[in-house]
């Protein structure tokens, strides 16, 4: 299952990169996927499983602020430690 589901995000132009995460529930697969920027890839990525019969059962967008970009590039903490 796994490998039909990366097999879907490296076909896919708008995906920058994609990790497998920590089994939560018993034979799901959660990934974190990031899209390009200028891409907002929700549709694409819901309409892509369901052509391979893949079922996606939860899907939501995570923005990051830029204070946020600054502190995970700089490797701070929001109290401004390492």
């Amino acid at each position: 299952k796994a490998e039909d589901i990366e097999k879907v995000l490296k076909s896919l132009y708008a995906v920058k990169k994609y990790e497998r995460l920590e089994e939560k529930e018993k034979d799901c697969e959660d990934y974190n996927v990031v899209a390009k920027e200028g891409y907002d890839i929700r549709e694409v990525l819901y309409k892509t499983f369901a052509e391979e019969n893949i079922t996606l059962l939860q899907l939501y967008s995570k923005e990051i602020s830029l204070e946020n970009t600054f502190l995970q590039l700089t490797g701070q903490n929001k109290k401004g430690r390492a």
